[in-house]
């Protein structure tokens, strides 16, 4: 996964130069930065973060959220869909699939290096290598690992074979959204 320095350098239309004079950072960096061949120290994407208004993890590009602020929009954009698609009884709705996507989508926000841990944990217990997925990027992945989790945690609440059949059209539909 990518880091967003150039993208968001190209918003403020700023050139390379322009911007490693504004933050004190040689050209030769910020370019390698770009590119992903080296990687800025912590101090460097606290600088970069407050430069451009946004959190570490959105710049790192491992966040899709620009700041705290729109991840709780989203949250309760997500906490609004559940309760429309739970009160609708049918559990096959459309508002309840985009409930199991947003909500996997904000987990994955929330919870990264835990998904992490516990992508290898289920490569080793299943069996598999990294490689089997390797045009997968990062967040792939950890939806993978979040697919499973939910899955595991919700199958002792599946009481018969028609909420089996939702779930698993759930899981259908956020996989073929391409994880």
């Amino acid at each position: 996964m990518s880091n967003r320095i150039k993208k968001l350098r190209s918003e403020r239309k700023l050139t390379q130069k322009q911007f490693s004079d504004q933050i004190n950072i040689p050209v030769t960096t910020l370019a390698q930065y770009e590119r992903g061949e080296r990687e800025p120290k912590l101090e460097t994407w606290y600088k970069l973060a407050n430069f451009f208004h946004v959190t570490i993890p959105y710049i790192q590009g491992v966040q899709r959220f620009r700041s705290v602020d729109e991840y709780a929009q989203e949250s309760q954009v997500v906490r609004n869909i559940r309760n429309r698609a739970y009160a609708s009884n049918d559990k096959t709705t459309e508002d309840f699939q985009e409930y199991a996507l947003r909500s996997t989508e904000l987990s994955i926000d929330a919870n990264w290096d835990d998904l992490q841990k516990s992508y290898s944990r289920l490569l080793a217990s299943l069996d598999f290598n990294d490689k089997m997925f390797s045009s997968w990027d990062t967040r792939q992945k950890l939806k993978l690992v979040q697919i499973v989790e939910n899955f595991i945690m919700q199958s002792s609440f599946l009481t018969d074979q028609s909420d089996i059949n939702s779930f698993l059209d759930s899981i259908n539909y956020i996989i073929e959204s391409k994880l």
